[in-house]
């Protein structure tokens, strides 16, 4: 379903908010379901792995950090333990097949919850308005993305990103930092979003609230199992090569699907990458863009809260940081994309006339997203051309709005140097 037809199909419910919200989950999760019927990839496969991780730990026989190493931060595992919590009551180690069932099924509606909290938190500051860009971004773009977004672990970090970037917007430091920092035990990027606030007071506030989060998170989880978790999620995230969905990987597999000697794919960290000539460079090199491009935004963001950066300029520090670590990531799975609806979703909340033209290019983006993965995700593993294009067509465009937000960075500073002159002149 083009994103054009799901909001016809929807405009017809815009003064029922909430059963057009049902619509919409309905559809997203039967995207999701009809592609395992058809064999053209499980969505949902992710639960079991959540289902197993929880079951351990409920059990007592295997727990993070403690008895393995783990990819997730701390906060991830009460996250997963929500919809297993019936674990002890099904002690058989290996788990059943019963039980994967019910931890499956449990899980999607754990994340129904957590997306319909952040639904009401829209509409609160809406005012119930289905025409509001903050409330057209959440409501047609996870459907567009697909089931994985409710079978997926990042729905819980895109939440509290977007409750930061609002709550910096409105001027609740202390809020954001806590948002943040919450977000770093469930996923780390989010405690990045702490220093964009409005003033350089609200940033060194927000950056403690986010540190404090962090470090207490750290010490429950170091008391419980003798590790923090955060030094072996680095550990892992350093290890990882070029997953074949980044952007920076787009050109080598091209090579591979034209047949160029020396590059192939291998399946590794639980995602397929590039192997061949450079690519290990070629991590190493988006991994130092990335940090640059980091301390840039910082310079500029600081910029802004010389006086009160305002709602505007966090939303365009939000909406640059997260095309950053899109653009520069060395994996770009599909779930990413939610990162980016709850982020874009804020930065609607704060500065809805900027953001509004930008809507239908990253619905288009989660469209294609889908396409990619898991409707032709065949064609780009296996040489074929339609799921390839289709993934060229999502990695321009995304790259696409990245260098028109790059300039809306340069007209913004621009301006406020000109401010700046006419002040001192005057």
């Amino acid at each position: 379903m083009s994103g054009a037809n799901l909001v016809g199909a929807l405009r017809p419910l815009a003064a029922k908010p909430w059963l057009a919200w049902v619509v919409a989950r309905v559809i997203g999760l039967g995207l999701g379901g009809l592609a395992v019927l058809m064999v053209r990839g499980n969505v949902f496969f992710d639960t079991s792995y959540y289902g197993n991780w929880a079951h351990g730990a409920l059990n007592g026989y295997q727990v993070p950090y403690q008895d393995f190493a783990w990819e997730y931060p701390p906060g991830a595992l009460p996250i997963m333990l929500v919809p297993g919590l019936y674990a002890p009551l099904l002690p058989t180690h290996p788990p059943t097949h019963l039980y994967f069932g019910l931890y499956g099924v449990l899980w999607v509606l754990w994340m129904l919850l957590i997306d319909a909290a952040i639904w009401w938190f829209l509409l609160r500051r809406t005012s119930r308005s289905l025409s509001h860009p903050a409330a057209q971004v959440w409501l047609y773009g996870l459907p567009l993305l697909g089931g994985l977004c409710w079978a997926r672990y990042d729905m819980v970090p895109a939440a509290t990103s977007l409750m930061a970037i609002v709550a910096a917007g409105f001027g609740l430091s202390r809020r954001s930092g806590i948002a943040a920092g919450l977000g770093g035990t469930l996923k780390i990027w989010p405690i990045l979003l702490a220093p964009l606030q409005r003033t350089r007071r609200a940033a060194v506030t927000a950056t403690a609230m986010t540190v404090g989060v962090m470090a207490a998170a750290g010490a429950i989880t170091l008391l419980l199992t003798g590790e923090t978790g955060f030094a072996q999620v680095l550990h892992y995230q350093t290890q990882r090569g070029l997953q074949i969905e980044s952007l920076v990987a787009l050109p080598l597999v091209w090579m591979t699907h034209l047949h160029v000697s020396g590059y192939s794919q291998s399946f590794q960290f639980g995602s397929f990458q590039v192997a061949g000539p450079h690519t290990a460079a070629l991590g190493h090199l988006v991994t130092y863009l990335y940090f640059v491009g980091l301390f840039v935004l910082s310079i500029f963001h600081w910029r802004f809260m010389k006086r009160d950066a305002g709602p505007r300029l966090v939303a365009l520090s939000a909406m640059g940081f997260i095309f950053l670590t899109l653009v520069t990531n060395k994996v770009f799975s599909p779930q990413y994309l939610l990162w980016l609806l709850a982020i874009m979703a804020g930065a609607c909340v704060l500065d809805p006339q900027t953001w509004q033209p930008y809507i239908k290019w990253v619905l288009t983006v989660c469209g294609l997203t889908a396409l990619v993965f898991p409707w032709f995700y065949g064609d780009v593993l296996n040489r074929a051309w339609f799921g390839l294009v289709a993934m060229t067509m999502r990695d321009v465009l995304v790259l696409g709005i990245a260098v028109a937000i790059a300039r809306r960075f340069v007209l913004e500073l621009s301006a406020l140097r000109k401010a700046e002159n006419y002040s001192v002149e005057n």
